[in-house]
């Protein structure tokens, strides 16, 4: 918080926007303060690549795209607390939006509301870093739950790609095992799917033209709500949460055998990775199975995170390792099967 304050503000930024950049991340939403708990078992690796690394991946003026739901909003919110720690200043930012030329105007329903989205129309937020008179861009997309509506997916990815050089996407977090739900394990498959295929066109045609471009899927994080399996996720959750004191609140622990026993979401993104090929994905899911912990349980939620630079720090990292293979060697095959 310190750096974006200080040293990350250039002096001609847009005050009012800056101000309101800063004020987010006091936010208890998003600052949860010290916090005693397991930090994620990646973080044993003593230090890892971040936003500057990931920065330097890109051509001067290049763009970092995050598409996804509020998961992905914090990710672009950490990435540009390290970036900003690490010497870039914030010299812009911007809210977007506007309507969107759909192939099938009737399947252009089922948006998530609660991400920004409309019908038909899509959400940008664009955070523009300088650095030695050079500056690139961040920007974050809000795809969420669209309910199946692949077209839509389709429209809205691309729409996003042709604006972006290396890109992270998730959309996962509002999909539910409820089968009675709009948005459930096959509309996630078939979001996931027409997603994919964007995105793996976007590879195979930078990997043709050796392009500094990329694009990869990020894992869905863990949840920690009270579960009686114990794996943590909301659909699972025993009840209750609304019925407890706020200063009493705890996220619980979850057993990985379990937590990995309900990794449905992230089961079906691998089977459509696997499927479609050419779409890489980084995985974070066990890296917080253990971090219960930093949470913002004060709100009673055991779904979003603390902006704990440790917390974020190996999501970033895998993030570049992955982006770094493929940019190094073209070599989208080997990126999508190392372990990171």
């Amino acid at each position: 918080r310190r750096a974006i304050d200080q040293a990350a503000v250039a002096p001609n930024a847009p005050k009012d926007r800056i101000k309101k950049l800063t004020k987010s991340y006091r936010d208890k939403r998003l600052c949860c303060g010290k916090r005693r708990g397991r930090l994620p078992s990646a973080c044993n690796q003593k230090s890892w690549p971040g936003a500057k690394e990931t920065l330097g991946l890109l051509p001067l003026g290049g763009v970092l795209g995050f598409f996804g739901d509020s998961i992905m909003w914090q990710a672009s919110r950490a990435f540009a607390i390290d970036a900003a720690a690490s010497g870039f200043k914030i010299i812009e930012m911007r809210q977007y939006s506007g309507p969107l030329n759909l192939s099938n105007p009737e399947d252009g329903q089922g948006a998530n509301g609660r991400e920004g989205l409309e019908q038909g129309s899509w959400r940008r937020e664009s955070i523009k870093f300088q650095k030695q008179e050079h500056e690139w861009i961040l920007d974050y997309y809000a795809i969420s739950a669209l309910g199946g509506k692949g077209r839509l997916m389709s429209d809205l990815v691309r729409h996003a790609l042709d604006r972006s050089d290396l890109v992270t996407l998730n959309a996962g977090l509002h999909y539910h095992a409820n089968p009675k739900g709009r948005a459930t394990v096959d509309t996630l498959r078939v979001d996931l799917l027409a997603a994919a295929k964007e995105l793996a066109e976007f590879n195979v045609r930078s990997d043709v033209l050796r392009a500094r471009r990329a694009a990869v899927f990020v894992e869905t994080t863990p949840q920690h709500f009270a579960s009686r399996d114990r794996s943590g996720d909301f659909d699972r959750r025993s009840g209750g949460d609304k019925k407890k004191n706020k200063s009493s609140f705890r996220c619980p622990s979850s057993v990985l055998k379990r937590a990995l026993a309900n990794n449905w979401r992230n089961d079906v993104m691998h089977e459509v990775a696997k499927v479609t090929k050419n779409v890489p994905v980084v995985p974070v899911f066990e890296d917080l199975v253990g971090s219960n912990a930093f949470h913002n349980d004060g709100d009673l939620d055991c779904t979003h995170w603390c902006m704990e630079p440790k917390i974020w720090a190996p999501r970033i990292g895998r993030m570049y390792l992955v982006f770094k293979d493929i940019l190094d060697g073209r070599n989208l095959t080997t990126a999508q099967h190392l372990s990171w």
